[in-house]
């Protein structure tokens, strides 16, 4: 008889155990969808603010019209690159370390 009672004692606690371990997770999971759904509104907070202020290095809006252009070395031969503000002006080639006139060395 005590074997049966113990059994049915285990059978009980089993199927609370159970119960307590589905709404135990039931209730994580909620809290994991509570948590995230904050940390998307975060995020998307965040990239709104991000979009309103879009900030820029100062000096950004005098050097956002500048271009890329190339010239080449008449002692080398090696090809430079320069924004056009440096073109007049005399560089030096990273190449040879000789001057580069950059109104005549421009490659097309």
């Amino acid at each position: 008889m005590s074997g049966q009672i113990s059994e049915d004692f285990e059978n009980s606690l089993g199927r609370e155990l159970s119960k307590s371990c589905v709404t135990f997770n039931s209730v994580m999971y909620a809290e994991e969808v509570r948590i995230t759904q904050g940390l998307l509104l975060l995020n998307y907070e965040k990239e709104r603010i991000m979009t309103e202020q879009q900030q820029h290095c100062p000096g950004f809006e005098a050097n956002k019209s500048l271009s890329e252009i190339k010239v080449k070395c008449s002692n080398c031969g090696k090809i430079v690159e320069i924004f056009s503000d440096e073109v007049g002006k005399s560089i030096k080639c990273s190449g040879c370390g000789s001057a580069i006139d950059t109104d005549k060395c421009q490659v097309k």
